[in-house]
């Protein structure tokens, strides 16, 4: 009778486990995809061929004549292929619009746009609600002001962290312009709001996503997917790209 009990955990465990659903995240800065939107094609391939799932992007325009008035979103994800996609605008900029963006292999609902505090030039953060065949989890994208890290950053982790309590499973992608951790008295931003999630890029494992001006020397690790404890992180990489000043970066979780 024992012996039966254990069996049917572990039956258990294994169906729960078979139930989990693997997803691949990126988090892609993409400085309004290049002059005249040069870069769309080849971001878009790069994309499709990591088999990315859903991104979250940085740095968008949308009708703005610098990047050849383009919906740059709706662009990439045609070159793509994704059927979901979404433009979340920050703030009007030249003739246009320019903000952050969603593209996803799943269907998604955007739930709201939150205006962050301590900004000088308006950020956002976006929820959205990703069905995954059965199942649903909330996804997030965002962009940090620049700025120091008790002025301004400090409050808008505060802020962020106020909305992610709220969930009991969770994805985050952003680019949060923190500072070096690795260099000589530097602190690690995350801690104080952010050190009881998942962080694909940290402390131990330090993935350097900003190379600046296309130039592929590694200055600073801005970007971040970070997630709820009971979202399992498989895996982390980053890809090395002209396409931008930030690389492509990547996790695969379970969830």
């Amino acid at each position: 009778m024992i012996l039966f009990g254990v069996l049917s955990k572990k039956l258990l465990k294994k169906s729960e486990n078979h139930m989990k659903k693997m997803l691949k995240i990126a988090t892609y800065n993409i400085k309004h995809g290049g002059s005249l939107g040069k870069n769309c094609q080849d971001i878009a391939r790069l994309i499709h061929d990591e088999n990315i799932d859903v991104v979250g992007f940085q740095e968008v325009d949308s009708f703005i004549s610098r990047s050849g008035n383009q919906d740059i979103i709706k662009t990439i994800a045609t070159l793509a292929g994704y059927p979901y996609y979404t433009f979340h605008k920050a703030l009007d900029y030249s003739d246009g619009e320019y903000g952050l963006g969603i593209m996803s292999k799943y269907p998604y609902q955007v739930i709201t746009t939150i205006s962050l505090v301590q900004s000088i030039e308006p950020r956002i953060l976006v929820e959205a609600n990703l069905q995954v065949n059965d199942q649903e989890i909330p996804f997030f994208v965002t962009h940090l002001e620049l700025g120091s890290y008790e002025e301004v950053r400090r409050h808008q982790f505060k802020q962020i962290k106020d909305h992610l309590s709220r969930h009991q499973k969770f994805i985050l992608t952003g680019d949060f312009n923190v500072s070096d951790w690795n260099n000589e008295n530097g602190i690690f931003e995350y801690q104080e709001f952010f050190g009881e999630y998942r962080l694909a890029n940290h402390r131990y494992m330090s993935f350097y996503t900003y190379h600046s001006d296309y130039h592929l020397e590694e200055v600073a690790p801005l970007d971040n997917i970070i997630t709820s404890q009971n979202v399992e992180m498989i895996g982390v990489y980053m890809i090395h790209n002209h396409y931008s000043d930030h690389n492509l970066f990547v996790a695969t979780i379970k969830f």
